[in-house]
């Protein structure tokens, strides 16, 4: 075992779009996905197996999430979920 699994969730959050008072309820379901890997990192956390989660916006973009996996820190991920557009 490791002491540490980092696990890289890229999902379009979205989050350079400019702020709305309607939110997409099509993105709500990346939020949905994003939330329950978390709640899983942290059962895994309780249990002692350290899991990091490191969340990445793809923004529905396939150059934006092409620059994603040229970024070092993808180079640290033991997991990759995504992406999902």
């Amino acid at each position: 075992f490791k002491s540490q699994y980092n696990i890289a969730v890229i999902l379009p959050f979205e989050m350079e779009s400019a702020p709305t008072s309607q939110f997409d309820p099509n993105i709500q379901r990346f939020y949905d996905l994003y939330a329950g890997a978390r709640i899983a990192a942290n059962l895994l956390n309780e249990e002692k197996v350290n899991v990091q989660i490191h969340a990445f916006d793809s923004g529905k973009d396939s150059l934006q999430t092409r620059k994603l996996f040229n970024d070092p820190a993808f180079n640290a991920m033991d997991m990759i979920i995504g992406p999902l557009y």
